[in-house]
C-alpha cells in the first residue's frame, strides 16, 4: 500500500492475519481511533509515512512478529506508537515522533507494554507535555531486558502535573537497556526507573531538566555507567529508600565524577562551591 491519503476514518489502515505487508509514503490523518492498526500479523514495514492527528494511537501493534517503523512523521496523536506485550522483533528508528498531545490523560511518544522485544533508536521524540496521567517521550511498562532504547534525541517532554509519570524516559515495573540517549529539557525527570529490576542505564546525556536528572524509586539491581548530567533544577541523581543493590559507575555531574554501590536513599547535586569541611574532617576532595 503506497502513496495513499486516508482522512477521517475510524482506523485509517487495518492489517490483520497477514504476512509481509509494506506501507510506504502514506498520509493517515484525523482517524477517530487509530491511524494504523496492526493485529495478528508478521513482517510488516512502514516507511516514509505521515501519521498525524488521530484521536488515540498513531500506530497500534497487537500480536505482531517483525515490524520496522522507519523515516515517518508521527505527531498529533494521543500515543505515537503503542506496542503490546504479545508483539516481538519490533524496530522503531529514524522517525520524528512529536507533539502527541491529542487527549488530556496521556501524552506519549512510544509506549512499550509487557515483555515486547523492541528496539527504539535514532528517533527524535519531543513535545509530549499535556498528559495529566503520563507525559513522556518513551514509556516501557512491564518490559523485559530485550527492550532497548538507544541513541535517541529526546527533548521537551513531561508535565509537572502528571500523576503517574513524567519526563524523557520512564521504565515502570520491568527492565530495559537505555544507552546513548541525549535527553534534554525534560520536565520532572530525565530518566525515571519505577519498581524496575535489573535495568541498565549507560552513556546517556541529560541536561536542563526541570526536576531530577535520574530518578530511581523502588528499583533494585540497577546498573548505571558513564552517564553525564548537568543543569538539573533539583537533584542530578535521586534514589528513594526503597531502592537496593544498585551500582553507579562514572556518574558525571558537571565536573564531578562518582562511583558507588548503594541500598537506600541517596541524592546528588552538583555544587560549584563545595562549602566548608564538616567538623572532624580535613582535606576532603
Amino acid at each position: 500500500v503506497k502513496n495513499c491519503t486516508i482522512n477521517n476514518y475510524n482506523d485509517g489502515i487495518t492489517v490483520g492475519n497477514s504476512d509481509t505487508i509494506v506501507l510506504t509514503n502514506n498520509t493517515i490523518i484525523n482517524s477517530t481511533d487509530k491511524g494504523i492498526n496492526l493485529e495478528d500479523s508478521s513482517q510488516i514495514g512502514i516507511f516514509l509515512s505521515k501519521i498525524q492527528n488521530n484521536s488515540l494511537r498513531g500506530l497500534a501493534l497487537s500480536n505482531i512478529t517483525g515490524c520496522h517503523i522507519n523515516t515517518s512523521d508521527i505527531s498529533g496523536n494521543m500515543i505515537g506508537v503503542n506496542i503490546d506485550g504479545s508483539s516481538s522483533s519490533i524496530s522503531i528508528f529514524e522517525n520524528n515522533i512529536t507533539d502527541n498531545n491529542k487527549q488530556p490523560a496521556y501524552s506519549i511518544g512510544v509506549f512499550v507494554g509487557g515483555s515486547s522485544n523492541a528496539s527504539i533508536y535514532d528517533n527524535t521524540l519531543s513535545g509530549h507535555t499535556s498528559g495529566g496521567d503520563v507525559s513522556a517521550g518513551v514509556v516501557a511498562q512491564l518490559a523485559g531486558a530485550d527492550v532497548k532504547i538507544y541513541d535517541n534525541h529526546i527533548t521537551n517532554n513531561g508535565n509537572s502535573s502528571a500523576s503517574q509519570g513524567s519526563g524523557g524516559i520512564l521504565i515502570a515495573y520491568g527492565q530495559a537497556n537505555l544507552s546513548g540517549n541525549n535527553v534534554t529539557d525534560s520536565i520532572t525527570t530525565g530518566i525515571t526507573l519505577m519498581s524496575s529490576e535489573g535495568t541498565t542505564v549507560s552513556d546517556n546525556n541529560m541536561s536542563d531538566t526541570t526536576g531530577i536528572g535520574i530518578y530511581v524509586t523502588g528499583s533494585s539491581n540497577v546498573q548505571c555507567s558513564n552517564n553525564f548530567i548537568k543543569n538539573s533544577s533539583a537533584w542530578d541523581f535521586y534514589s528513594d529508600e526503597n531502592s537496593n543493590s544498585n551500582t553507579i559507575t562514572n556518574l558525571t555531574t558537571e565536573d564531578t565524577t562518582s562511583s558507588f554501590t548503594y541500598s537506600g536513599a541517596i541524592s546528588l547535586k552538583h555544587a560549584s562551591d563545595p562549602g566548608s569541611e564538616p567538623p572532624g574532617y580535613s582535606n576532603l576532595s
